[in-house]
């Protein structure tokens, strides 16, 4: 079997794959995400979060600084290492390598916050924890 299936993102896209995908997407312009772009070795959606620098939607020196509102109060959101081989190289900050998938900022089994997040849900798609990767302030439109 392929080993790729056993990936955390895999397993959660399984049941929740609208919610995947290439950008960060709003159709109802209700401010929440139906899409958001995740780490996905098994169709090849291998995003890093200095990919989305060009479009101006990740601020990788948030992610290597622990700079920003995401980080008041919240623990840092926890990445896949593209090039990790074992738990000390799974912890690299480095937005080259680091991409998130969905365990980074959902608990698979819910939490005290809407949509199961690991830090305070408060602003919808501008919520602080959100601040570790993009400018808040500045995310693109849908």
């Amino acid at each position: 079997m392929n080993g790729t299936l056993y990936e955390p993102s895999n397993m959660c896209l399984d049941c929740h794959h609208i919610f995947s995908g290439q950008s960060y997407v709003d159709r109802d312009a209700n401010g929440f995400h139906e899409r958001h772009p995740t780490f996905d070795s098994e169709r090849g959606s291998l995003n890093s979060i200095r990919q989305g620098e060009a479009r101006g939607s990740t601020v990788p020196a948030h992610r290597e600084g622990g700079s920003g509102s995401g980080f008041q109060g919240t623990n840092r959101v926890r990445p896949i290492v593209w090039q990790a081989t074992g738990y000390l190289g799974a912890r690299l900050v480095d937005a080259d390598e680091n991409a998130v998938f969905c365990l980074s900022c959902h608990r698979a089994h819910g939490s005290d916050q809407p949509f199961g997040l690991v830090f305070p849900a408060s602003g919808g798609a501008t919520a602080p924890g959100c601040d570790q990767c993009h400018l808040v302030a500045n995310l693109p439109a849908p």
